[in-house]
C-alpha cells in the first residue's frame, strides 16, 4: 500500500573542491571531497527547514562523501533511520552526461518540443544508469511506504528521477546545492508537489 508515500530528493550541499585530502577518492577513482563551510551552513538550514515542514521517517544518501556528510548533518536535527547506498552513487563515466542526452535530444523535433513520448535510441550507459536508479528506489519505498522517505544524492540522480516521471530523457536538470524537490504517490499515482526548491537558504534560523 504506497497510500500517501512521500519521496523527498535532496541534492547535497556544496563540497569543497579546493580542500581534498590523500586518498579522498571513491573507488572509481573520482575526487570526493568533504563539505565546505558553506556546504555545511546549506545544511544545517535545510535540516532546519525539512524538521520543521515534512515529517521524515528515514534517509537515504549515497556513499560519496558530500552526499555522506550531508545526510548526517540533517540527521543531527532530524533524528531518524539513516543508511547509505552504494547503487545511489552519481554518473560513473567519463564522457558527461550532458553528451549522451545531447544525442537523444538530437532525434527529437523543435516543433514538438513538449512531445510526451519523444523518441529515444538509449545510449547502454544511460540505460544502465536509470536502471539502477529506478531498482533502488523502487526498493527504498517498497520498504517504507506510506512513509516520508529523504534521499540525498547528486544532481544526475535526482535529474534521473525529474526525467522518468516528465518522459523527456532529453532534458537536462540543473539543481541547486541542498536544492529539494518532492513528489507524493496518492490515489494510485505520482504527483510532482515542486522541483528544486532552495528557499530554506534564504531564511534566518539563527
Amino acid at each position: 500500500n504506497l497510500t500517501m508515500t512521500i519521496l523527498l530528493l535532496a541534492r547535497h550541499a556544496e563540497p569543497d573542491w579546493g580542500r581534498i585530502q590523500p586518498g579522498w577518492s571513491n573507488p572509481s577513482g573520482e575526487l570526493d571531497p568533504s563539505l565546505s563551510v558553506e556546504g555545511r551552513e546549506q545544511t544545517r538550514k535545510l535540516g532546519h527547514w525539512l524538521a520543521t515542514t515534512c515529517d521524515v521517517d528515514v534517509i537515504y544518501s549515497s556513499t560519496l562523501r558530500r552526499a555522506r556528510e550531508t545526510a548526517e548533518l540533517l540527521n543531527q536535527q532530524l533524528n531518524v533511520e539513516l543508511y547509505s547506498l552504494d547503487e545511489l552513487r552519481e554518473w560513473p563515466h567519463a564522457e558527461p552526461m550532458p553528451n549522451i542526452l545531447a544525442n537523444l535530444h538530437a532525434v527529437n523535433h523543435l516543433d514538438a518540443p513538449f512531445n510526451p513520448n519523444p523518441r529515444h535510441t538509449f545510449d547502454p550507459r544511460y540505460q544502465e544508469f536509470a536502471e539502477r536508479i529506478h531498482a533502488t528506489l523502487n526498493r527504498i519505498i517498497s520498504t517504507y511506504a506510506p512513509k516520508s522517505i529523504l534521499v540525498v544524492a547528486q544532481g544526475h540522480v535526482i535529474g534521473q528521477v525529474v526525467r522518468t516521471f516528465t518522459d523527456h530523457h532529453h532534458m537536462l536538470y540543473d539543481s541547486d546545492f541542498t536544492g529539494i524537490s518532492k513528489f507524493t504517490w496518492e490515489e494510485d499515482r505520482w504527483f510532482i508537489n515542486y522541483i528544486n526548491r532552495i528557499d530554506h537558504l534564504y531564511y534566518d534560523y539563527t
